[in-house]
């Protein structure tokens, strides 16, 4: 018996062969199955950061011209960037993580592992993130690696949804040999590259700073309106005196008169001429003096003052607060008194000493 085969139709099986039948079927049911199973466990998380790529805006930052490193100067400056991720592949809610990466485009400043160089020597900028969403409050970028933010998601498929980052800019100063003033024009960029947890690869996406900044820096100052002061503390007799070592004479008011820049803190450290080493409270005679036995003291407040060396540094020996100049700026007037003081056994004659001062700005 023959059986003819139509186009269009199926040739009906033989007796005696229903395993042949078995494996047709099989053979046209599993690329169905692998093509329904397979949809419905891919996802693809589809992530990009808006809003970012800022400048910064630094308006004009003055700072002490002895200030210490690593103290902040200026105000802090706030930008935000938004990471959106969606799930564009899956028919389902998908759980995903994004993790950026923050990498500060330069080398921290010698002997900062999170103070990165400015166009400007002797200052510095830091660089501080939070993403709350992300469980990441105040962390400071450091060094040249990555710093990375890990993100949870629960994907609804064509929905973003957004996780808030923002970074605070802050200037700081490197360096107490001084600052180089003028305009701010570069800092260095922070760079974003986006990794995810359903696939291998790493994008580079728009950083959150673009490097661009405006504004400058100038170093707070004081000019002194006095090159040379005298201060005459008239005659003395020695029956003044006669109480012995330690007794002092009558005291005359001085003040020294300085044009300042708004907001400084002032420090004073006050020098003997005749001996720079000299840390007592009590000018020796200078060169040209004949009297003996007589010292002269300057009084700050009512309280002698001990003398250091000629240094502006913050913390130097003997120095002390005269105080914060006017917000605004202008005259800045620090009184002093000056007075003869017995140190051993009186000689007539002149008298003649010479103090020196050094301004610290802190």
């Amino acid at each position: 018996m023959k059986t003819i085969i139509e186009p269009g139709k199926v040739r009906a099986p033989r007796r005696g062969h229903p395993a042949s039948v078995r494996r047709w079927l099989f053979q046209a049911l599993l690329p169905l199955f692998l093509l329904l199973t397979g949809s419905s466990a891919f996802a693809y998380g589809d992530c990009d950061f808006f809003d970012g790529n800022d400048s910064v805006s630094a308006g004009n930052v003055t700072t002490p011209a002895n200030e210490s490193p690593g103290t902040r100067i200026g105000t802090t400056i706030l930008n935000s960037s938004t990471l959106n991720c969606r799930d564009w592949a899956s028919p389902v809610t998908t759980n995903y993580t994004s993790y950026s990466d923050l990498r500060v485009d330069a080398a921290p400043v010698s002997g900062f592992d999170d103070v990165y160089p400015t166009n400007l020597e002797g200052v510095g900028v830091r660089y501080t993130v939070s993403a709350p969403e992300c469980s990441a409050n105040d962390v400071i970028l450091r060094g040249t690696g990555a710093t990375t933010f890990s993100c949870a998601f629960n994907l609804i498929p064509g929905t973003y949804q957004p996780r808030s980052f923002t970074i605070v800019t802050e200037f700081v100063r490197t360096s107490t040999v001084g600052v180089t003033p003028g305009a701010l024009t570069s800092i260095p960029k922070v760079k974003i590259t986006l990794r995810s947890s359903d696939m291998a690869g790493a994008w580079a996406k728009p950083g959150m700073l673009s490097g661009a900044v405006s504004g400058s820096i100038s170093a707070g100052t004081c000019t002194i309106a006095q090159n040379n002061l005298v201060v005459d503390l008239g005659e003395a007799t020695a029956s003044q005196f006669q109480a012995g070592v330690g007794t002092t004479g009558a005291s005359k008011s001085f003040k020294l008169t300085a044009d300042c820049q708004k907001s400084l803190n002032v420090f004073m450290t006050l020098t003997d001429a005749a001996d720079i080493s000299n840390r007592t409270d009590v000018l020796k005679m200078a060169s040209g003096a004949t009297a003996e036995g007589i010292g002269v003291q300057v009084l700050r407040s009512g309280s002698p003052v001990k003398f250091g060396p000629d240094s502006a540094a913050s913390g130097n020996t003997n120095q002390f607060y005269v105080g914060p100049t006017f917000a605004s700026g202008g005259t800045f007037n620090i009184p002093l008194t000056a007075r003869y003081i017995r140190t051993g056994a009186l000689r007539a004659g002149t008298l003649k000493a010479v103090a020196t001062f050094t301004l610290s700005y802190q």
